[in-house]
């Protein structure tokens, strides 16, 4: 009887696991893994042509068009991610520094999108207001600090990130009397985009935001300002938390 019993159970295969059983579910350190690069790569793009260094923005633009989500991630994520893909594709073609500025826009709106939808993005880390310094200078950094605002806002997303942004660059939005006269036409449009970001919402802070950074890169640009973008960009404090 035991050889009998042997016999069959040698006969007898594996039970084959089901679908649900063999499927890969990523790991919280796979997903945080896969968002730092699209997190890195976008960020690159948007400090590259705030820096007017447009072919770096392109190449970092390209690099995410090509970005993929770990194995097993769930379907419901594949069209949100296709969207920033696609945003990402345009601005890697785009050839003037405004459409570029607006492709990452678009990119930063389908970020925030996906982890609104999913309930699941970055904590950003708010640093300190620029404290008094002379009027060119705070403004410049008041810029610098409400636009960190729009973007935590747009991506994240967050209105009160975004309210915060759009109400220090409506306060900051001259440049002083040190600013030059040939730089009133990009104080008008900065004014004009600070003063509609703070009513924006949906799709309107894109191309708000868009606007901004195409403005911002311009006027650097007029002035000779030289800014050197981040190789190596901060990441958020929690990619994967509320």
């Amino acid at each position: 009887m035991w050889l009998l019993l042997l016999v069959l159970g040698c006969g007898q295969s594996e039970p084959t696991p089901t679908e649900a059983e063999s499927a890969h579910t990523p790991t919280d350190v796979e997903m945080v893994a896969a968002m730092e690069v699209h997190y890195d790569a976008a960020i690159a793009a948007h400090d590259a042509v705030i820096a007017g260094d447009l072919d770096k923005a392109r190449a970092s633009l390209s690099a995410l068009s090509k970005a993929s989500l770990p194995d097993g991630s769930p379907e419901a994520w594949a069209p949100l991610h296709e969207v920033m893909k696609r945003a990402a594709e345009t601005g890697a073609e785009a050839k003037t520094v405004e459409a570029v500025g607006m492709a990452i826009a678009a990119v930063g709106q389908a970020c925030g999108s996906c982890h609104g939808a999913l309930n699941r993005g970055p904590v950003y880390p708010t640093p300190a207001e620029p404290g008094a310094a002379e009027v060119l200078t705070e403004n410049m950094k008041t810029h610098q600090w409400g636009a960190e605002r729009l973007w935590s806002g747009l991506t994240h997303p967050s209105d009160y990130a975004w309210g915060r942004g759009a109400a220090a660059l409506s306060e900051a939005s001259a440049l002083g009397e040190e600013g030059a006269p040939e730089l009133a036409e990009f104080v008008a449009v900065f004014s004009t985009v600070a003063s509609a970001s703070a009513k924006a919402s949906g799709a309107g802070r894109a191309e708000n935001y868009g606007k901004l950074l195409g403005t911002c890169a311009s006027c650097h640009a007029a002035v000779g300002v030289k800014l050197v973008s981040k190789d190596a960009p901060p990441s958020p404090s929690a990619p994967l938390h509320k």
